[in-house]
């Protein structure tokens, strides 16, 4: 493999294994000098951005191949990467198989995608912590812990896998959600690999471009149902369409929540934004899956453009728009013909 030839006769990252997670796990083996060279990367907040540019040095003194190590323990450079505090999912597949291969459990790339709610390898929804975390490697330890604590590890832990996500569509929307956003995140998986995002209808758009209109579009398929919920209501929220409080009881206006992120959702909560994003962009398996739902769920029969961005009192259809002008975004015409987009016939429901 090249990730043997990159580290000879040293630990080597397991597959789609984080940096910071490879150098906490090179720690704890305590078995070659050449780790002491990383312990500097300990003490920066966020080892693993590749804007950091001490994590570039750093591993230019350690080893002989900088670049190579980078573009291997990296995740893609400034692409929704969940601040670390937000960074608590996990699959609990890859941490058993971990546990029973003999490793100190790893943290993947994969896990700390804002877009992330599934893993790819065990096709089976991520699982969340039900706390903010400092460090990747607190994320792995509690995720082992509950393994033990709850006798998982004589077991194959229980998660369903995406077929059966389908079934159970019928009783939980949730459910449904994740089984469509399951090939969002597919596609976008397959597609950060590329140069540039390869949109359905053929456009090329940087990834930078890709990821503000995600932002932008957030103020609005993400935001606050009353002036008395603490938290953001999921996109799957609105079906059916529901009408939203023009005033506080104060008769002030609501507040625009501008500061949500995303990656602070369970995946359960997200993946709702993440399907409807999928079909909007008319990504084809994210249609056909949603069809798929449809037919176990009627929830699913009702989408459409206005239910999605209403254009209220606070206009946030205009503040989407200028949000994505101000950065000479190349997606604005796409996502304006949104507002007014018949999902039903989109997506080809009958």
């Amino acid at each position: 493999m090249t990730m043997n030839k990159l580290f000879p006769n040293i630990i080597r990252p397991l597959p789609d294994e984080i940096l910071s997670s490879w150098i906490h796990r090179a720690f704890l083996s305590n078995i070659d000098r050449k780790y002491n060279g990383l312990a500097r990367l300990s003490s920066v907040q966020d080892p693993d951005f590749a804007d950091n540019e001490l994590t570039y040095q750093v591993l230019q003194s350690a080893f002989k191949y900088p670049q190579q190590c980078c573009a291997t323990l990296l995740p893609v450079f400034n692409f929704w990467i969940s601040p670390i505090k937000y960074r608590f999912n996990y699959c609990r597949y890859c941490i058993w198989g971990d546990i029973l291969d003999g490793h100190h459990p790893a943290y993947r790339k994969q896990w700390a995608y804002r877009w992330s709610v599934v893993c790819l390898k065990h096709q089976c929804p991520l699982v969340a912590l039900d706390r903010y975390i400092e460090t990747n490697a607190d994320t792995v330890r509690q995720a082992a812990s509950i393994l033990v604590k709850n006798n998982e590890l004589n077991k194959r832990p229980h998660l369903p896998p995406l077929s059966y996500l389908l079934m159970l569509s019928s009783t939980h929307s949730y459910c449904g959600y994740i089984y469509v956003a399951a090939y969002f995140q597919k596609w976008l998986s397959d597609q950060i690999k590329g140069p540039c995002i390869v949109m359905p209808n053929g456009q090329n758009v940087s990834g930078d471009h890709f990821f503000d209109m995600l932002d932008a579009v957030t103020l609005s398929m993400m935001r606050r149902t009353c002036k008395h919920e603490d938290f953001i209501s999921q996109a799957y929220s609105y079906l059916p369409p529901r009408k939203w409080p023009g005033l506080q009881g104060d008769n002030s206006p609501l507040k625009i929540p501008l500061d949500i992120d995303i990656a602070s959702l369970d995946p359960r909560d997200k993946a709702g934004f993440l399907a409807f994003i999928g079909i909007l962009i008319d990504i084809p398996m994210c249609k056909v899956a949603w069809r798929l739902v449809s037919k176990n769920n009627p929830n699913f029969l009702f989408p459409d453009g206005k239910s999605l961005f209403p254009e209220d009192h606070r206009h946030l259809q205009h503040l989407i728009l200028t949000k994505m002008e101000n950065s000479m975004n190349p997606l604005k015409n796409m996502v304006s013909n949104w507002f007014k987009l018949n999902l039903h016939e989109h997506i080809g429901l009958r």
